[in-house]
């Protein structure tokens, strides 16, 4: 998986490379935890890869099904995101709750911002003017 990691998640001047990071382990095991299904596709496409021999990871990433290579993608970058050392590269603390302005007791200012919008009905055109809704007079 290391080499994988170098070539998919090479890093760049904000964000550590993959390879200088644990992202086996707890990680990937909380990868795996939320999206079982890809546990399967994953380790089959790692023991293609071990069984390559030789191959050159980039033929190698090249000769996977875009579907492949989306599954393998999800679970390497899903792991890489959950470090600590990334998210505090990227500035991200995580998901906060927040509190919307009550100033208003809530749903009022979202109330008083629409009312100051165009109307977002039609006045219904009269019977006369929709010559489907046209009654013909019953002979009598």
């Amino acid at each position: 998986m290391t080499n994988l990691a170098r070539y998919l998640l090479p890093g760049s001047q904000s964000q550590p490379p993959a390879v200088d990071l644990n992202i086996s382990g707890p990680p990937l095991e909380r990868v795996f935890a939320i999206r079982p299904d890809l546990e399967s596709v994953v380790t089959e496409i790692l023991e293609r890869f071990e069984e390559s021999g030789e191959c050159e990871t980039a033929n190698f990433v090249d000769s996977l099904s875009a579907l492949d290579l989306r599954s393998l993608l999800t679970v390497l970058c899903g792991a890489y995101f959950l470090l600590p050392e990334v998210r505090k590269a990227l500035g991200y603390s995580g998901q906060q709750a927040l509190t919307p302005s009550r100033g208003g007791f809530g749903a009022e200012e979202l109330v008083v911002s629409q009312m100051g919008k165009a109307k977002r009905y039609r006045t219904p055109p009269s019977v006369e003017s929709v010559p489907s809704m046209v009654v013909d007079p019953i002979p009598e």
